[in-house]
């Protein structure tokens, strides 16, 4: 895909409302089983917006760069893996697994990198 459809972002706590979205939407979609599709897609755009995360600095820690750095790696390379996976299986063990996964990188990178966790059961 084309940058052009990525929203211009002014900065980390933005980005990670976006990812918020999708990522709610990949997590609809394992609790009903419905609108495959649009999980796929969702899974795609979580994986965009999470190459964009390295564009900005985290607002804390900002001395633990390389941590950060790191954890963003593991989070796109987990990503990219569960979305074709998922395009292929849907919902399987496999998928499963990656996405316990990524539920917890996201956990970690909130806990270390914004200073407050997000509450997903507030949701």
């Amino acid at each position: 895909g084309s940058d052009s459809e990525t929203p211009e972002i002014k900065d980390l706590g933005e980005l990670m409302m976006l990812m918020l979205d999708v990522y709610l939407e990949i997590a609809a979609y394992f609790d009903t089983g419905e609108d495959k599709a649009k999980a796929v897609a969702a899974a795609k755009q979580l994986v965009t917006y999470a190459k964009r995360i390295a564009d900005f600095e985290p607002p804390e820690n900002a001395e633990q760069t390389e941590a950060y750095a790191t954890l963003q790696g593991d989070f796109v390379e987990t990503l990219t893996q569960f979305a074709a996976s998922l395009e292929k299986e849907g919902i399987s063990d496999e998928t499963r697994a990656q996405w316990e996964t990524i539920e917890e990188l996201v956990n970690q990178a909130h806990d270390r990198f914004s200073g407050k966790s997000i509450e997903l059961e507030a949701y």
